[in-house]
């Protein structure tokens, strides 16, 4: 069950990496690009969909281990409006995530430390 759940769990730690790094604006010119950025984009949509069918899958360690041996009754039909619920919300959140629009800008602010041996630069993120 635990591993089940942590297999859950990955797309929403994997989903916001990818974003991230396919960001032009988080990583500049490093960002991901082109054939590299679909390839990310694919394997967190794959990541997704082989997760989400674990949750109603038999085997999976989840409602489809659950369900089918049910007799219908009102507590099926709950279990099943939460299946339906969590599935959804679980689409949405991760393509959200991957397709909705870059909000980071990040600023760059050179103040130097004057020490004589180095300077740093600080970073500051400004959502937009």
């Amino acid at each position: 069950m635990v591993n089940a759940l942590l297999g859950l769990l990955l797309p929403f730690a994997f989903t916001p990496l990818v974003k991230f790094n396919c960001s032009k604006s988080i990583m500049g010119d490093n960002a991901s690009k082109g054939v590299e950025k679909y390839t990310l984009y694919a394997f967190a949509i794959t990541v997704w969909a082989i997760n989400a069918t674990t949750i109603s899958a038999t085997g999976g360690g989840f409602f489809g281990d659950i369900l089918p041996d049910m007799e219908m009754s009102l507590k099926k039909m709950l279990l099943i409006i939460i299946q339906v619920l969590l599935q959804l919300y679980y689409a949405y959140w991760n393509f959200m995530t991957l397709f909705s629009r870059d909000r980071y800008d990040i600023i760059e602010q050179q103040q130097p430390i004057d020490d004589g041996l180095h300077s740093e630069s600080h970073t500051e993120v400004e959502i937009t």
